[in-house]
């Protein structure tokens, strides 16, 4: 027989009791019960625990050494709780887990989150793909992300995983300074079916894929000419006047390169920055104050 709590509690009792009948009575069963439970323990423990006489019982040596283990078991039983809060208490916090596509935007998300949560450390790193992110997020790897959805983009996300739109970004058109639309406020994307594209595909995935779509609504299949790393050597390349390529509002470093903006008429291509977070995650708790200072960040920047 395994010896458990009840049974500590037993020999406890008796012994402190001096009798089988106060003992049974304090731990609210019957005499009969207790014997036999009594008898059980002597018979796991290989010696007679308590030497029984008319006027009730008395402890063995035995006896003694078994109650003075059990009450010592008893007491680290009862504080165990206690003593697992407190370890947790003192012990340092895992830190918050950052992930995010390329965009100058993380910067501001572990500012927030440094105010919002001054006692955790942070980490970050960036990931070029919404699924992955995503992935992780659910998989309980990250705690909160910062993704680029395009507009047509209207994936449920991951169980477990909840997402808000930040700021939405139309893309403009960018084109040499000696090309035919370097003084055009506003041009239809169709006009543009003969145009040659310089398209950064590795920066954002699915950046290629979403400029087809577009495209095709648009009634033509654009021609990539080149295909790029980065936005800044797709600028490159069209301020050379090799090509056209998209570039979002905000980019004043772009007419350093030599690069005009064009609008594109109706915004047919936008995007959106979303804030996503583990629902099981701390920042849980401290979500929608995020949620709302970056976007109260976002409309600051954009007005500036």
């Amino acid at each position: 027989m395994k010896l458990d709590r009840r049974h500590l509690e037993l020999v406890v009792a008796a012994a402190e009791e001096g009798s089988l009948r106060r003992a049974a009575a304090r731990l609210k069963l019957t005499q009969p019960a207790v014997t036999t439970q009594l008898r059980r323990i002597e018979g796991a423990v290989g010696e007679p625990l308590f030497v029984r006489h008319a006027g009730g019982m008395l402890l063995t040596q035995a006896g003694e050494t078994f109650v003075r283990s059990a009450r010592l078991v008893l007491r680290e039983l009862a504080e165990m709780p206690v003593t697992i809060r407190s370890t947790e208490a003192s012990r340092p916090s895992a830190p918050v887990r950052i992930g995010s596509v390329p965009c100058g935007q993380m910067s501001e998300l572990i500012d927030v989150l440094v105010t919002l949560m001054p006692t955790r450390e942070l980490t970050s790193r960036t990931i070029r793909g919404n699924a992955e992110l995503l992935a992780l997020l659910a998989a309980g790897n990250l705690d909160v992300a910062l993704l680029w959805m395009f507009a047509e983009d209207t994936h449920d996300p991951p169980e477990g995983v909840v997402t808000r739109s930040l700021v939405a970004e139309p893309f403009y058109l960018g084109v040499g300074a000696s090309h035919r639309l370097a003084h055009v406020p506003e041009v239809d994307l169709a006009e543009l079916a003969e145009e040659r594209w310089v398209l950064p595909v590795h920066e954002v995935a699915g950046f290629g894929e979403f400029l087809a779509r577009a495209c095709a609504r648009a009634g033509f299949r654009p021609r990539i000419a080149h295909q790029v790393a980065d936005s800044h050597n797709a600028q490159v390349i069209v301020a050379r006047d090799h090509g056209i390529t998209l570039v979002l509002p905000g980019r004043e470093d772009v007419l350093d390169r030599g690069l005009r903006l064009v609008a594109l008429a109706g915004e047919p291509l936008s995007r959106r920055l979303v804030l996503a977070w583990r629902g099981q995650s701390d920042v849980a708790g401290v979500a929608l104050a995020l949620h709302s200072e970056l976007v109260s960040r976002a409309v600051t920047s954009s007005a500036a």
